[in-house]
């Protein structure tokens, strides 16, 4: 079995075993834009494991700015890691993930991140000896009590919505579209400014480039952007969008940046961003409880659901004792938006 670097042709046989492997079909529209139209200069890789020409095992590594403390440093997101049921139990995850960090580090990527799966996260941990940052908080907005007991309990559709319908949660003020809120389509030089001067200590860098590749150019998720202004410049933004799921209309803050306190912006910026998303059942997102934008949620009326994704790091650079001392999860600026998958 060989573990090679991609080469032109092999989207065909990726795309098959993503289907094997995750039960449904991906565009490969989809996978032109993970991996062939990087933002700026940051070119991604994809390693695929090959066995009697068919392609069996693949992890790819998109590459980013992140800030990690006072140093600016390549960081890469473990993607799309796939291992056909056919070859399970030969190591080949892991043969996969430490030739991952092999060639990240010639490309000179100190830090490998990423959100795994139960499993997943077992076989890091135990077998390339990850560093565990934490698990990561999730907040929920119930918006139509009487769509979510439907969604559950189909029998009692009826007398849910006679009984909750009127019952929704809709924060210290009212929703609305506010005029000095701006609807993005494409990200400028104020995001870029905005990344640099934000109070984050570890984190990705989301300058215009990374902004516009990660939302603006999705070929299949319409993302809302929305962002205010204050007096220096740009105050922050909020990322969105919305999906059905399981019977219900899901809504998503995948990206979250604030600079500073103010909280008539905040709310204000909100305010639209939950307008947007005023038809969803529910609404949710990503924050630890240091994250200057988790005082807005709980004025919004958001709840701590529970913590299901860890964020684990691989690196060659750092040690683990380092890791913990400098990327203790309270130092991090996280959004959902990390996730390739929202």
């Amino acid at each position: 079995m060989e573990i090679r670097r991609y080469q032109d042709g092999d989207e065909a046989g990726i795309q098959t075993l993503f289907r094997e492997v995750f039960g449904k079909e991906r565009p490969i529209e989809e996978w032109e834009w993970k991996f062939r139209s990087p933002s700026s200069t940051q070119v991604p890789f994809v390693l695929v494991a090959e066995h009697e020409g068919k392609i069996v095992g693949h992890v790819g590594c998109t590459i980013v700015q992140m800030k990690y403390g006072a140093h600016l440093i390549r960081a890469g997101a473990r993607v799309d890691t796939m291992v056909s049921p056919s070859a399970r139990g030969q190591g080949l995850y892991q043969k996969l993930n430490t030739r991952l960090l092999q060639e990240a580090d010639k490309e000179g990527i100190q830090m490998l991140y990423g959100y795994p799966a139960q499993k997943a996260h077992e076989l890091l941990t135990k077998q390339l000896d990850a560093f565990t940052v934490g698990n990561i908080p999730r907040w929920v907005r119930l918006q139509r009590v009487d769509r979510l007991i439907a969604s559950r309990v189909p029998a009692f559709r009826g007398v849910a919505r006679l009984l909750f319908s009127p019952l929704r949660f809709v924060g210290s003020g009212s929703m609305k579209r506010a005029s000095q809120v701006e609807s993005v389509t494409e990200c400028d030089a104020r995001f870029t400014e905005l990344a640099h001067c934000s109070p984050m200590k570890v984190g990705l860098i989301r300058d215009k480039d990374y902004l516009n590749w990660r939302y603006h150019q999705h070929p299949t998720k319409k993302y809302n952007m929305r962002a205010i202004e204050d007096d220096k410049g740009l105050f922050g933004y909020v990322v969105s969008y919305e999906e059905e799921r399981n019977g219900m209309r899901v809504g998503h803050i995948v990206d979250l940046v604030i600079r500073g306190q103010d909280r008539q912006k905040e709310d204000d910026l909100f305010s639209a961003v939950l307008y947007d998303l005023r038809k969803a059942d529910l609404v949710q997102t990503w924050a630890h409880p240091e994250m200057t934008s988790v005082q807005v949620l709980r004025r919004w009326k958001f709840l701590q659901k529970d913590a299901p994704m860890p964020l684990v790091l691989l690196s060659n650079h750092f040690t683990k004792e380092e890791m913990e001392a400098d990327a203790h999860l309270s130092r991090w600026t996280v959004a959902q938006g990390d996730v390739d998958s929202f």
